[in-house]
This record gives structure tokens, C-alpha cells and sequence, in this order.
């Protein structure tokens, strides 16, 4: 191949091995600042005697497709060079050695020097995708590369890589990566095709859900410690990644997926929500996929599940989307879930990846029997007030009434602004109302007309008896395996197991009433044509709309004493919530960022900005009407995709509304 290339740039160093179970230790090679290792599925080989045999290791290079009709690195390759300044994985060191390459010939080069025709030789060569590789000169093969992240924000349990790309999508299996690396391939290998819409994404999911050949943990030591590596693969996973998403590794989550703030976590650290201080609460049991998608460019999704607000509340306080679908949407088959109302589901940070994502994930079952759009689509915009006879401070706290004055103007500012928008977009008028008093009006008969206390207990008699009945045989399990010695479970979950444990079977049913009343009432009522709230039409499409988070400090260093017997109340909070409506009527039920307001930290002493966030409902099966609503949003500027870091968006606009409050710029 013409001269020998002679590499007489300072060469990567190998600082480290990355254990790769399964494999061979993989030796780390360092370019710049950051370091790689090989991501299997992009190789070639070279004649190794184009290398002269001083230069040995590994040497970062930059593939490139070159035009045959010119004798130097054209300019539009130039741009392919700048092209690939996007990526997160190539940097200015694979500017080192040039790959130049047609269809059945290839070259080396400098970037910019000349390609004479003697350079490029003919190969059994397939043409690469653009981007950077390493180049092992001993041997002259060409490897596709993988960038290692780090997780400050502990939000990883573990990463994965493939273990044998060249199977089968339904027999592949992943192998797990050491702790303290997540291996991030280029983007620029997976190139746009219309038949693969995630090409390139990156995700990871809750680490309730199985994936071949890594174990499943459920937020449990002794579970993990106590179940082999899973054998299947979650379908809904297998389907992201047969639509071009890659799979970087699991995500932390509380024991059982149980509501558990950071200070009732014992057994492992809570991860740490990247906004405002660093120092705010994450939420609970989707803690670490919200954490993820908030902290890190370099995934681009992540998976969660939904019981009670899983999702939706961890979304809200890190300022992202999150989406519970339509219940049984997605399939459940293998998600380790303890409830029949329990769904999986999508955060991103913007409406145009969420819709996509959440499009492949869901169940094809279901997505071929959702009735089509009507070609004139009329909605109602319902918009819940906080009750005339309620305290503002009370929870919840849905929109303030128009005579009152306001705890937070310009919280409330924010909020104002996007209905607004959404009533322009929608084409349609706000309907006010009061939930609590329509339901004093409207309740079933055989249930209290107070809101909160029809409505209050039903979420735990429905979710701990399944609970309790999936844990105990673990418990029995992990008895029989370690001489009698029980699992530890965190304080708060083991009353509630408790609890779930002594509910028999006709508590079960008697507790079914209030539910199936509960659910007639917001599909008949909320959501329905029985002139509920304004005038109503058959085939309206609801779009429910109410506040989600304030941008209120809760510091993850917030202490609960741990429940003590007779506790109920420190054990289960009792009222009514918001989430039921989906919970109970199945509905979607996206958590949608809206904007950001500032708050002097406790930790820094200085301004932080915190996410302020809005919910988005609609009626059971409107799952892709209302992500396609969120994206128009997103693309007319009324809503704004997010950054990654402290700040929910860098670039912001201020105004003073009795208040700094700031509104995301379009």
C-alpha cells in the first residue's frame, strides 16, 4: 500500500483494564481526556505492513468515505470532519491517522494532505460508516470504539455491552461491564434510516427489567445476590433495540419500586438529582432513570416503571418527560412488578424522543387496534383549580383561583403562559372546575362524598397484598439459602409488607367496590359525556392539564423517623392524589418541563434553579395523540426540550413576576 505510515505523534497510553465479564480484560486507551475501549460490530483489517514496526498499539484514526475524482481530501469531506465534532465520542485526537475509503480501495492519510492514486489500494474492503476507530498497528485491524462515562450521580447499577452482535435479536444476550465504566459507541455508525427511527439513541433501563445474560436486581442486595442472570431479554426492550437503540446498562431504583425517599434508603446510596444544588431529593422507586436522563448527554433515553408516580413524580422533580402509557400498552413480560396497575415507560428530555421511543416500545398488539384519528379533531381543555373551600398550601395544589392571590406569581406565571399557548394550539377555551366539589356532586353512591376520603386508602390495599405476596416467597427463598437468616428490607417497605401481609382475601374484594366506583366515575364523569365540566361532545378529546412541580426545594437530606408500630399515617400517606387518575382509569399521563425558578439553596447559599412541571392527561388508548400534541408543542416553541446539569434549560429568558422566574427560550 505505497509508503509506510509512520505515526510519530505521541502515542494513547493504557492506563487501566475495564473488566468485562465474559471477555478477556479489555485494555482502556486514553486519547486526549477521554478514554475508549472497542465497540464490537465496526472492524476491518489493514495490512499490518503499511505500520512501520516502530510504531506499535493502538492508534486513534478517523474513518472517512473519499470521492475517486479528486486527489485530495475534498472539501465536503472537510465538513464530514466538522460533521463529526457533534459527536460526543470523537474529539480532535482521532485527527491523528486518516482512513480514506471507497468501495473496494482504501487509504492512510494526514487530514488535508494529498491522496495520490498509488496511496489507495484495492481490498475486500466494505466501506465503514464515517467516524472514529482504533487502529491496532501490530495487527492492522480497524475496531469500531466505545467511550467510557463515568456515573457520579450513582444512577447505574450496571452497564452492558452486547455480548455477540452477530446473533439473532430474540437469542442476544449482554455481558456486564465493571462498575465504574458505561460504555457510550459512536453515534456516527448508526446512521439514519427510516426503517431503524432510533438509530444511534442511547438508553437504559430500571433495573426491574430483565436483559439476557445480566442480572436483574429490584433494587435489593439479596435479590441480586440470590437470582441468576436473566435468560430473556423484556420484549419491549428487544424491540428498542431492533429499531437501532443501544442499550448502555441498568439503572437504580428503590427496593420493590416502592415509594421511598432518600432517607429511608439504607441499603444503597440514593442517586443525586443534577439540578439546582445537587442536593434536592431525586424522588423515588424511577430515581434513577429520571437521574440519568437529567444528568447525562450521553443517554439519550432511559425506561422506568409506574405504579403510584414512579415515573412521573421523579420526572417532575429533575426536570424531564416522563410518560405513564395506557395500562397493559406496553407488555409487562419480564419487569419484575408487584401489581396489576404497574406500567413501563419512557423519560427523555424532549417531547420529539419520548414520542419516538415510546412508539417502538409499545405493545404491537395494541398499537394495531388503536382506532384511528378523526379527520376534525375537537378537544376540551379541563383545568383544575384548587377548591374554593381548600388551603392553597394543601396538597394537592392544583391551578390558583383567578380572585386569589398566589403562593408563587411566578410559578404560576409559567404555567399561564403554556395553557395559553395549548388553548391557541387546541383551539379551544379552558374549562375551570373544582374535582373535588364536581365529586361531591357527581360520586357514586356507595362511596364517601369527600374526595379524599373515598379515594384515600385504595392505593395501598390494591398495590401491598401483590406486594407482599411477591416478597414473601423471596424472604422464604433467601431463608432457605443462607441458614435461616432473612433479607434486609428498608424500614418503611417491611411495615408496608407487613401490612400487605395481614389484608386477606375479602379485604381485597371489599376495598374492589371503590375502585371499579372510582374508575366508572373518571372515565364517565372526568373524561366522559355526562356534562361534567362545561358543555361536552361525543368524541372530544380530553386534555386534562394540572401542576406538577412548583420548583420547591425537598432536600434529599430530609430525615422521616422510621415507622413505628400503629403508625399507619407515617406508613402510608392517605388523601387523594392527583396520580390516581391514571393509576385508577388508566389513562396516559405525561409529566411534561415547563420552566425554571430560582431558589436561595440551604447547601450553597446562592441561587439554584429548580424544574417547574406540568401534567398532561387524556383518555384511555390517546397515547400517541398526546405525545404528537407534546412534540408540535416542542417545534412551535411553546414547549422546549432540556439540558442536562443544574440548570433545566442554559439559555432563559427573566422577567419579574412577583418574582424571578424564567421562561425557556424559543
Amino acid at each position: 500500500m505505497g509508503d509506510h505510515y509512520s505515526h510519530s505523534n505521541a502515542e494513547p497510553w493504557f492506563s487501566r483494564s475495564i473488566s468485562v465479564q465474559g471477555n478477556p480484560a479489555t485494555v482502556l486507551v486514553t486519547v486526549g481526556d477521554n478514554q475508549y475501549t472497542i465497540w464490537e460490530g465496526f472492524e476491518r483489517q489493514l495490512p499490518s505492513t503499511i505500520f512501520q514496526e516502530s510504531a506499535s498499539g493502538y492508534v486513534p484514526a478517523t474513518v472517512i468515505s473519499f470521492s475517486r475524482d479528486s486527489q485530495r481530501i475534498p472539501q465536503d469531506t472537510e465538513a464530514a470532519i466538522d460533521e463529526l465534532a457533534n459527536d460526543d465520542v470523537w474529539t480532535d485526537g482521532f485527527r491523528q491517522l486518516m482512513v480514506v475509503q471507497e468501495k473496494n480501495r482504501v487509504g492512510i492519510t494526514h487530514l488535508g494532505t494529498e491522496v495520490p492514486d498509488s496511496l489507495m489500494v484495492e481490498l475486500p474492503w466494505v466501506p465503514l460508516p464515517d467516524g472514529p476507530y482504533l487502529i491496532d498497528t501490530s495487527t492492522g485491524k480497524v475496531h469500531g470504539v466505545a467511550r467510557c462515562y463515568k456515573d457520579p450521580l450513582h444512577a447505574f447499577t450496571r452497564g452492558g455491552v452486547v455480548f455477540d452482535s452477530s446473533s439473532t435479536l430474540y437469542n442476544r444476550k449482554w455481558r456486564p461491564v465493571g462498575h465504574e465504566d458505561y460504555l457510550a459507541p459512536s453515534r456516527s455508525y448508526y446512521r439514519h434510516e427510516p426503517s431503524k427511527p432510533l438509530n444511534g439513541l442511547r438508553f437504559a433501563v430500571k433495573d426491574v427489567i430483565d436483559v439476557a445474560g445480566l442480572k436483574t436486581g429490584n433494587g435489593s442486595r439479596a435479590w441480586l445476590e440470590n437470582h441468576p442472570p436473566a435468560e430473556k431479554t423484556a420484549p419491549f426492550v428487544q424491540q428498542l433495540v431492533s429499531f437501532g437503540a443501544i442499550f448502555v446498562g441498568k439503572l437504580r431504583c428503590t427496593q420493590f419500586c416502592d415509594g421511598q425517599d432518600p432517607s429511608e434508603r439504607f441499603e444503597e446510596i440514593s442517586p443525586f438529582n443534577p439540578r439546582g444544588d445537587g442536593y434536592q431529593s431525586p424522588s423515588s422507586s424511577s430515581s434513577g432513570s429520571a437521574v440519568a436522563a437529567a444528568g447525562y448527554d450521553w443517554v439519550d433515553f432511559t425506561i422506568g416503571t409506574d405504579t403510584g408516580g414512579s415515573i412521573r413524580h421523579p420526572a417532575g422533580v429533575n426536570g424531564v418527560y416522563g410518560m405513564r402509557p395506557t395500562l397493559r400498552s406496553v407488555s409487562l413480560d419480564g419487569v419484575l412488578s408487584s401489581s396489576t396497575i404497574d406500567t413501563v415507560g419512557v423519560l427523555a428530555r424532549s417531547a420529539a424522543i419520548l414520542e419516538r421511543a415510546h412508539l417502538i416500545m409499545t405493545d404491537h398488539y395494541w398499537l394495531t387496534r388503536q382506532p384511528a384519528a378523526p379527520p376534525v379533531i375537537r378537544y376540551k381543555l379541563l383545568y383544575p383549580m384548587i377548591s374554593r373551600n381548600a388551603d392553597q398550601s394543601s396538597y394537592p395544589r392544583w391551578f390558583t383561583r383567578p380572585e386569589e392571590s398566589s403562593m408563587s406569581p411566578h410559578v404560576d406565571a409559567v404555567f399561564e403562559r403554556v395553557v395559553v399557548e395549548l388553548e391557541e394550539h387546541l383551539r379551544c377555551r379552558r374549562q375551570a372546575f373544582y374535582i373535588d366539589e364536581l365529586w361531591a356532586q357527581t360520586h357514586p353512591e356507595i362511596m364517601d362524598p369527600d374526595l379524599a376520603k373515598a379515594t384515600g386508602r385504595l392505593y395501598q390495599k390494591l398495590v401491598y397484598r401483590h406486594m407482599a405476596q411477591m416478597v414473601q416467597p423471596f424472604i422464604e427463598r433467601h431463608r432457605r439459602l443462607n441458614d435461616g437468616r432473612q433479607p434486609y428490607l428498608e424500614p418503611v417497605l417491611k411495615k408496608r409488607i407487613e401490612y400487605g401481609a395481614s389484608l386477606s382475601f375479602d379485604d381485597f374484594q371489599a376495598a374492589l367496590p371503590g375502585v371499579q366506583g372510582y374508575q366508572t366515575w373518571l372515565h364517565n364523569v372526568l373524561f366522559g359525556n355526562e356534562a361534567s365540566v362545561g358543555a361536552s361532545e361525543p368524541g372530544e378529546i380530553v386534555i386534562m392539564v394540572f401542576p406538577q412541580s412548583w420548583g420547591t426545594p425537598s432536600y434529599r437530606t430530609r430525615t422521616n423517623p422510621a415507622p413505628k408500630q400503629g403508625e399507619n399515617e407515617r406508613v402510608f400517606w392517605e388523601g387523594f392524589s392527583p396520580y390516581s387518575i391514571s393509576y385508577i382509569s388508566g389513562c396516559p399521563d405525561i409529566t411534561v418541563p415547563v420552566g425554571q425558578v430560582a431558589s436561595v439553596s440551604e447547601i450553597t447559599g446562592q441561587a439554584e434553579w429548580l424544574p417547574i412541571s406540568m401534567s398532561f392527561l387524556s383518555q384511555v388508548g390517546n397515547d400517541r395523540l398526546l405525545t404528537g400534541l407534546l412534540k408540535q408543542l416542542e417545534e412551535k416553541g411553546a414547549l422546549k426540550a432540556v439540558d442536562t446539569g443544574s440548570k433545566t434549560y442554559r439559555h432563559w429568558e427573566e422577567r419579574s413576576v412577583g418574582g424571578e422566574h424564567s421562561i425557556p427560550l424559543r
